[in-house]
């Protein structure tokens, strides 16, 4: 059960780590909720790693990390997201 909660709570917080870099990031993203998502996920994976085990800083800063992460994650998702639906 509580390995449930965890996917749970890491989704949750990918849903909201995404979304605030989504509104960090200028302009309209043409991608969706699960791509937002991921990107969260993604982000807050990576802001947690960098900083608990390559910077050895605390885990609120290392969350705090997580959200510049993001915002560049949301940059190449959405340089990716529009290379694949250019047309002609």
């Amino acid at each position: 059960m509580g390995d449930v909660l965890a996917v749970l709570g890491l989704l949750a917080g990918g849903l909201l780590l995404g979304g605030l870099a989504r509104l960090l990031v200028p302009g309209r993203q043409s991608f969706g909720c699960f791509t937002t998502m991921t990107v969260g996920v993604v982000g807050l994976l990576a802001g947690t790693y960098l900083g608990r085990e390559v910077f050895h800083l605390s885990a609120v800063i290392s969350l705090l990390l997580a959200v510049p992460v993001a915002v560049v994650l949301v940059l190449i998702a959405e340089a990716i997201w529009r290379f694949g639906t250019r047309t002609g």
